[in-house]
């Protein structure tokens, strides 16, 4: 623990030994550095919990079914092409409800059409995107590491 950079993350592992003692069991060290076993499944749920979240926050849609597909990976791990992608604005087949956020991050092109943006909760640690393209996707990208999207086919 004493090679952790941010206190903050010290001091909830200091405050919360539980999740420590988790995360030292799912990390094994060897000869050639170290590996990560990863529980999938808590992943998912932290996943689903921010895109429900950023859904609701910004098409006031309150998702309650589970999602038709879930996807995150390492930024390292996409190629060239699929990262631009990742990274495109959204464009939309359905307008946001007048009056709930997203009819603020409304970019509209020189052909009329409708797209929504990311949004910077702050600089390399955390953005977003939502939007509607025949289908609700949320998407994020944490600390320009991590990438997810959630989708829900509507």
């Amino acid at each position: 623990m004493e090679k952790l950079k941010r206190n903050n993350i010290k001091q909830t592992l200091k405050d919360r030994p539980l999740i420590l003692k988790q995360m030292s069991q799912s990390i094994k060290f060897n000869k050639n550095g170290y590996e990560i076993n990863i529980n999938e499944k808590r992943i998912e749920n932290v996943i689903l919990k921010l895109a429900k979240g950023h859904l609701m926050f910004e098409f006031n849609t309150p998702e309650v079914e589970p999602p038709s597909s879930v996807f995150y990976d390492f930024v390292s791990t996409l190629n060239k092409e699929e990262r631009e992608i990742f990274v495109q604005p959204i464009k939309l087949t359905k307008m946001p409800e007048i009056g709930c956020r997203a009819c603020s991050n409304i970019l509209v092109s020189n052909k009329g059409e409708t797209y929504t943006h990311w949004t910077n909760v702050q600089d390399h640690s955390y953005q977003y995107i939502v939007g509607y393209c025949d289908a609700y996707i949320v998407r994020g990208i944490i600390r320009d590491i991590f990438v997810y999207e959630v989708v829900w086919d509507n």
